[in-house]
């Protein structure tokens, strides 16, 4: 919370933050103030099977 008053002081206009709404920090930034702002998703496909070791090379 001294972080978002410091934050206020010293001129910021807005502050952003993200949790996994199923995650106990998500509550905790709603009742600090937080609104819901938008989401996003993710996709992959793999394309390959691969092995860390043939990852990492």
């Amino acid at each position: 919370m001294r972080a978002i008053a410091l934050a206020a002081q010293n001129g910021a206009e807005l502050l952003v933050t993200d949790n996994e709404e199923h995650n106990p920090m998500y509550q905790i930034n709603l009742q600090l103030g937080f609104t819901y702002a938008w989401s996003w998703v993710g996709y992959e496909k793999l394309l390959a099977q691969t092995t860390i070791e043939e990852y990492t090379r």
